[in-house]
């Protein structure tokens, strides 16, 4: 059957096509192709990429494959310049806000839309009731109202623009502790939980109209305890295709991920389709793209996959969402989307997102005499897991470090700043000490700390020295966990400078903080 690779979808190496992906796409009538920060230069040779893709099928008289990407906001963003930075799920988890969901969405599809990409493999639903959950802030949080409200909101304001949203990952592995990058996480909830709590958001996403749902490479045991989700007929098609009635795109996660490569990239490909998926994503060697392909070919040759099953997918992708009246005009840098303009809705969602979880001195708004300093610590800022993909110097949108100065933030104090690495040698934590110690104040910017010992540590050294001081949760809120004698405490959510900025303006009185906690901590 010569239309079977229309249900692949590959990345690949580079920020032009590669010989083996025109191939795909003129003899094997490639389905689609996921874009990675190693295919991006900027915002324009993206644009140049989509079209030439396009452009390559388009003159072999074969179906264009469909373009994605993975444009979470947050950490998870490919881009590191021109395109508008939005909060991650868990900043706008914090400002409980449904409006701001929709807006991100409509930004997010607009401008992906007018860069020729076709779907957005976005937003997560899973639910952060595990603080020790790799998806961490990429997460709403994990109240599932919160998470389908706001997620529903996000999927409306999306596709409202013409792009394809995504929900991921079915049906849910904020529980499990392990990162399936890397190995196979195993959830152990029961049914009746599942369907209370991690289905809940899936269930709404549905309902507002999602186009495609991503599988999860996670066993739960209570839906099937013999294979994990992607490759799960009980899960896909039982579960989510008959039972919650979904309608759309079934695209696996990436199948070279580890949780998967025992079984082979080839195998879980006829076993994911079998299961019920419709597309099947392979994200990085073109050999295994290529095998995969063929034993899916062989597999359908052999009747073991029934024609009928691929006419159905085929069919469902073919009635994927068109960016009918959609906007194409947008280019970097609009006015209504400037990065920096405070009365942006990125700085709004951004500022209403700072959460002050704690504040037992009442030391905010922090106020200063005359001559006296303080010390900002900050913790450099680095991809954490695999799925925070950049392959390039970080830019304006990403430093490795970023402390704004106190013109932007009105600080009444003479500042020095220090930086450490997230988990910083002894010399280096004895310095910050020793420059905490001469200083009146010390804000400290923590980076999952709760993960770093030495980090932690640290902080509560420095918390003994007896002089004002804050701690400012970069990305994870669980932070507080390790130190709960820290008695002034606020999250951000995410490491961005806007997000950075916001915070210090709070601790300088300039705005009050809007955002509420979206998960439970133990260190209060």
């Amino acid at each position: 059957m010569n239309q079977i690779g229309r249900m692949l979808m590959v990345g690949f190496e580079g920020d032009e096509p590669t010989k083996e992906i025109e191939e795909m796409i003129k003899k094997d009538r490639l389905g689609g192709v996921i874009l990675f920060a190693r295919n991006i230069i900027s915002a324009g040779q993206v644009k140049k990429l989509c079209s030439r893709l396009k452009a390559i099928a388009k003159a072999s008289y074969v179906p264009p494959p469909l373009i994605a990407i993975d444009h979470e906001g947050g950490v998870v963003t490919r881009f590191t310049d021109e395109v508008t930075p939005l909060p991650g799920n868990m900043a706008l988890g914090a400002t409980r806000s449904t409006q701001y969901a929709y807006q991100a969405g409509q930004i997010a599809g607009r401008e992906l839309l007018s860069l020729g990409i076709d779907i957005n493999l976005a937003p997560v639903l899973d639910l952060a009731t595990n603080p020790k959950t790799p998806l961490g802030v990429r997460s709403f949080g994990q109240e599932p109202e919160l998470a389908a409200k706001l997620g529903a909101a996000m999927i409306k304001g999306m596709q409202s623009q013409g792009i394809s949203a995504t929900a991921k990952h079915f049906p849910g592995k904020g529980e499990a502790s392990l990162d399936s990058h890397l190995e196979l996480p195993i959830v152990t909830c029961s049914a009746e939980r599942l369907e209370k709590t991690e289905l809940h958001p899936f269930r709404e996403a549905i309902k507002a109209g999602v186009d495609l749902v991503m599988t999860s490479h996670a066993v739960f045991t209570a839906l099937d305890p013999t294979r994990p989700a992607t490759l799960s007929g009980k899960i896909l098609t039982n579960l989510l295709r008959e039972k919650m009635n979904f309608k759309g795109v079934i695209i696996t996660d990436d199948l070279e991920m580890g949780a998967i490569t025992e079984i082979g990239v080839s195998e879980a490909a006829v076993m994911a389709v079998k299961a019920g998926a419709d597309i099947v994503l392979i994200c990085h060697g073109p050999d295994k793209q290529k095998a995969a392909l063929e034993t899916l070919r062989l597999a359908v040759e052999r009747g073991e996959i029934p024609a009928e099953r691929i006419k159905q997918s085929l069919s469902r992708i073919r009635r994927r969402r068109k960016a009918e009246g959609a906007p194409t005009s947008w280019v970097p840098g609009r006015a209504d989307f400037t990065f920096d303009d405070p009365e942006s809705a990125v700085w709004k969602m951004r500022r209403e997102a700072v959460t002050l979880v704690k504040d037992e001195q009442k030391l905010i708004p922090l106020k200063a005499e005359p001559n006296q300093s303080m010390l900002i610590v900050s913790t450099t800022q680095s991809p954490l897991t695999m799925v925070e993909d950049t392959t390039k110097p970080p830019s304006r949108f990403n430093p490795p470090s970023a402390i704004p100065g106190t013109q932007e933030v009105g600080a009444p104090f003479a500042i020095r700043t220090a930086a450490i690495e997230i988990q910083p040698k002894k010399e280096a934590a004895e310095q910050v000490i020793s420059l905490a110690r001469k200083a009146d104040a010390t804000i400290f910017i923590t980076c999952n700390a709760h993960r770093y010992d030495q980090q932690a540590q640290l902080v509560r050294d420095i918390s003994t020295l007896k002089k004002p001081f804050i701690v400012v949760a970069s990305r994870e809120p669980y932070d507080l966990n390790a130190f709960p004698e820290v008695g002034t405490y606020l999250t951000t959510y995410c490491p961005h400078p806007f997000s950075l900025q916001s915070a210090l303006e709070v601790i300088f009185g300039k705005f009050s903080p809007g955002g509420q906690l979206p998960v439970r901590l133990t260190g209060l």
